[in-house]
This record gives structure tokens, C-alpha cells and sequence, in this order.
């Protein structure tokens, strides 16, 4: 499953990040809310 990640603060955004990716996740991650906005349908499907 993919997870996309918006989370300003950077070092919160890598340990959710890593968090996920261990448990089988493939997680993109976005700092800014507006950029994350648009990844969705930037992203093909799995």
C-alpha cells in the first residue's frame, strides 16, 4: 500500500517515514501542504 505523508517538520516526517517503510509502506513524503495536494494525481497506482 502507498502513503502519501504532508508533515511540515522534517525530522517527525523521516521517523513516520521509516516507521512505515519497516512495516511494508511505500510512503511519499510532501513538507509543504499545497505541493502535497497535487502528488496524488501525480502518482500512478499500484
Amino acid at each position: 500500500m502507498r502513503i502519501l505523508l504532508v508533515e511540515d517538520e522534517k525530522m517527525l516526517a523521516e521517523t513516520l517515514r521509516r516507521g512505515l517503510s519497516n512495516e511494508g509502506f511505500v510512503v511519499d513524503v510532501t513538507h509543504d501542504g499545497s505541493a502535497g495536494c497535487g502528488l496524488p494525481r501525480k502518482t500512478p497506482t499500484t
